[in-house]
């Protein structure tokens, strides 16, 4: 059976097709997709020409980073960031003003925190990153841009039947610098609420912190940490 316009019909046709015919279908398409690339590929690292729209890669920002020699001015969009990238030649940028810096960072399971010392909590989920500010490897929250922010931390502690003491969240500049506070006592589970409008310099390095005056390790059940840029 010949391989034209009508041709195939069924899954189970027998195709076949001469040394011309299969030299004239590839010219065919080698002619119509020139008029958008600059290069013929079957990689991600194609390119096109000005003006021409590409299909844009879409993945987390671990598949992004992984992607295999990409072109500078490539494009893909993080849908764990909730962001588009561009590539510098060297590294994936969110295409964002700083203006929409924005930080949704969780902790999902129990973290324990040792008596009486201040304890930086390890997220482990981004909820959106638009600037691609948290590092999840290095537990590190670094701000782009100088402005005021929201700043809104939560973190639960467990159940206690028999003692009561102090516990304490806190959002830090640095390692040293408390800028909102929140103090609980109790027996029950209990939730440290800290919420602020802070300023915060450029590449302002931002912890939330736990605390309590236990004698012994307590693990706090979970936790969440969000920035918002407001100006």
């Amino acid at each position: 059976m010949a391989w034209n316009k009508v041709y195939p019909t069924l899954s189970g046709d027998t195709i076949s097709a001469s040394v011309t015919q299969i030299q004239a279908n590839w010219s065919a398409i080698e002619g119509v997709l020139s008029g958008e690339h600059a290069s013929l590929t079957d990689s991600l690292s194609g390119t096109h020409l000005y003006g021409r729209t590409s299909v844009m890669f879409s993945g987390t920002k671990a598949q992004i980073d992984a992607l295999s020699s990409p072109n500078t001015g490539a494009l893909a969009w993080d849908t764990q960031c909730g962001t588009c990238k561009i590539y510098t030649g060297s590294a994936w940028a969110s295409i964002t003003s700083s203006y929409f810096s924005r930080v949704h960072l969780s902790l999902t399971s129990p973290q324990a925190i040792g008596p009486g010392t201040w304890t930086s909590v390890i997220f482990n989920n981004e909820s959106y990153d638009g600037l691609d500010e948290y590092s999840i490897n290095s537990n590190i929250l670094q701000l782009t841009g100088a402005g005021w922010y929201l700043g809104i931390g939560t973190i639960i502690w467990p159940t206690e039947t028999t003692l009561d003491y102090q516990k304490i969240a806190a959002i830090y500049l640095g390692t040293t610098t408390r800028k909102a506070v929140d103090v609980k006592y109790g027996k029950e589970t209990t939730t440290c609420e800290v919420a602020d409008v802070i300023y915060f310099e450029a590449n302002s390095t931002i912890y939330l912190g736990a605390y309590h005056s236990h004698s012994e390790n307590r693990s706090i059940q979970s936790a969440s940490l969000i920035i918002t840029r407001l100006s």
